[in-house]
């Protein structure tokens, strides 16, 4: 599955997740507002703590909204490996050039690097899909020869992924976006460690 197409499935989840928000702050208005205009109530007290809510859900919609458009690639790996920091911009290069550079890959009778994907296992609660650094070398190679503009990115992913087959590692691509939040246990959630389901499940 593509990275774009794993980015309009996670746009509408967010877009479902956003109208839920905006329904329940009409209703809060509705219960609370409804009421004093209608007459029922002589204290303005719950009308204001109401518009006081829908007016925090509705900021935490219009601020999630243009981070939520801001898409990048993440690389998870199963074990901690001793990386340098990536090219800025590695994670949004990746994801804006990850049509291309799939192109490049299927002419070259390679897999693409969008097959080297996982479903967030924040949202499945299962075990991430693991790949083997083995199988995603071939194709950043190939790409390195042709992607002259996204060598400095492709290198980094090149020696990542060297790295991770060197130590046994596997990895996976997570598509993300700026809007989503992230913690220890979401974290150790997305490198494998199911334990964390155990308790209550962690915040985006």
């Amino acid at each position: 599955m593509s990275f774009a197409v794993r980015r309009r499935q996670n746009l509408r989840r967010s877009l479902r997740y956003s109208g839920a928000l905006l329904g329940i702050a009409c209703l809060v208005l509705a219960l609370t507002v409804g009421p004093l205009h209608a007459g029922w109530w002589d204290t303005p007290l719950p009308a204001a703590i109401g518009s006081a809510i829908a007016a925090l859900l509705t900021f935490a919609v219009a601020v999630n909204a243009p981070l939520e458009a801001i898409a990048y690639v993440a690389l998870y790996t199963d074990r901690q490996l001793s990386l340098a920091l990536p090219p800025r911009g590695f994670g949004r290069a990746l994801y804006r050039q990850s049509g291309r550079l799939d192109a490049l890959a299927r002419e070259a009778g390679l897999p693409p690097l969008s097959d080297f994907g996982s479903p967030d296992p924040l949202d499945t609660h299962t075990a991430p899909t693991w790949h083997e650094p083995a199988a995603a070398l071939p194709t950043v190679t190939h790409l390195l020869a042709h992607g002259s503009s996204m060598a400095p990115h492709l290198q980094y992913l090149s020696a990542a992924l060297q790295s991770a087959q060197e130590q046994g590692a596997r990895f996976y691509f997570l598509v993300l976006t700026w809007a989503g939040g992230t913690n220890a246990r979401v974290e150790a959630l997305r490198r494998g460690d199911l334990s964390v389901l155990a308790t209550k499940a962690a915040p985006r």
